[in-house]
């Protein structure tokens, strides 16, 4: 047994008891699991900020969960580890503790949630695993559940300032013993969990029209949606209650309670649409660029360079120049070459990497940070398909 597990499960139980009321308002429903007579993983697909409180309601007996190690820098962060001590994993960073550590807790008896995408979806899709997913259920020779989501992406989309209100429901979707995991292969099990897990949260909600309402439903998309399908300007848009525009062409349209997007002349009508040709359009716009030009500029950007026990040291507000191989930040030059890890944070404003082993959070109010992120995926792509 673990140190103080008994307050942590009293935590538990009584996190379950305060969020039955406090979830009433988001209209959740959800069975509830089955017992076990084995530990067991939990994974499920992640929407929303509240997930952990949802997927709880699903799971009487007590469970640790996986969460980014930036949720225990905030205000209640020694409170969280106090009482329900997390473990935590680098978003943007190395994941070998996080996963050494819930590999420790399963052998102990615990129970462990988490999200295998890594993080929450922007438009909506399920994000596929690979194997290396299968291989940690087939070290912790535990029970695998897999719980699915639905709702929860019109409810509280990632890159949106406002919550919505509307339902969402969970599903208790595959309950699968050690020994049935046992027989499958790790490809066998890597498709299993990806079918499991799998929605695109536009085509349930063209099959079946709900109703999420909220106040600025628009705003935030310029966080995400950084090329106007139109005119081909990046960060174009501005966005104001529901209605979002190109403040270089014109092209306007509103969020409506749907989802959807709805303007005359807009050629995309869903955002996961929308970003399937912004992310084919940036590759292409960028990728015979030279590695010399200037491609953005990026001003009044903060950077952090995040310690052990959720310190961090500051290195001040400076321009980012960004360009196809690498950024500068104040003088600092950071090679995609050498970033062996990066990740976006909440409503994508900023940006965690991991360079030459030295982890880093850099962000901004007025922060664009998906150009980058795209900028460096493309770029390890480029390299994967020359070696």
């Amino acid at each position: 047994m673990r140190k103080r597990e008994p307050l942590h499960k009293l935590s538990y139980f009584l996190v379950r008891q305060y969020n039955k009321l406090a979830l009433r308002k988001y209209n959740y429903t959800t069975p509830i699991a089955p017992e076990m007579d084995e530990p067991y993983m939990v994974m499920a697909n992640h929407l929303t900020m509240i997930d952990t409180q949802l997927v709880a309601q699903a799971f009487p007996r007590h469970m640790y969960f996986l969460c980014g190690e930036h949720i225990l820098r905030g205000k209640n962060g020694k409170a969280i580890r106090f009482f329900l001590d997390p473990i935590t994993t680098q978003m943007g960073g190395s994941k070998v503790a996080g996963v050494k550590e819930m590999l420790r807790r399963i052998k102990g008896g615990s129970n462990i949630l988490l999200y295998p995408e890594g993080g929450r979806t922007y438009d909506g899709v399920t994000k596929p695993i690979t194997t290396s997913t299968a291989k940690l259920v087939k070290k912790g020779k535990c029970a695998l559940i897999t719980y699915r989501i639905r709702g929860g992406y019109f409810t509280d989309p990632r890159w949106a300032h406002h919550r919505r209100v509307g339902p969402m429901e969970g599903e208790i979707v595959g309950v699968y013993s050690s020994q049935q995991l046992a027989a499958m292969s790790l490809q066998e099990l890597t498709d299993r969990i990806n079918t499991d897990l799998y929605e695109n949260a536009y085509d349930v909600q063209e099959a079946n029209p709900l109703c999420y309402q909220g106040e600025g439903l628009a705003e935030g998309l310029e966080n995400y949606l950084i090329l106007c399908p139109r005119c081909g300007t990046y960060d174009p848009l501005q966005t104001k209650g529901d209605r979002f525009t190109c403040k270089c062409c014109g092209l306007s349209g509103i969020f409506d309670q749907h989802g959807f997007l709805q303007g005359n002349e807009l050629p995309f009508h869903r955002i996961d649409h929308w970003n399937h040709h912004l992310v084919a359009q940036f590759e292409q716009d960028m990728s015979g660029r030279s590695r010399k030009e200037l491609l953005f500029s990026e001003d009044n950007v903060h950077l952090d360079e995040v310690l052990a026990e959720y310190r961090t040291v500051d290195h001040g507000t400076h321009s980012v120049a960004i360009y196809r191989d690498r950024m500068i930040f104040g003088g600092k030059e950071f090679l995609y070459d050498d970033i062996s890890s990066m990740s976006l944070l909440f409503i994508g404003k900023t940006l965690l990497f991991s360079h030459k082993g030295t982890y880093y959070s850099m962000g901004g109010p007025q922060f664009y940070a998906r150009k980058i992120d795209l900028l460096y995926r493309l770029h390890h792509k480029t390299a994967a398909a020359k070696a």
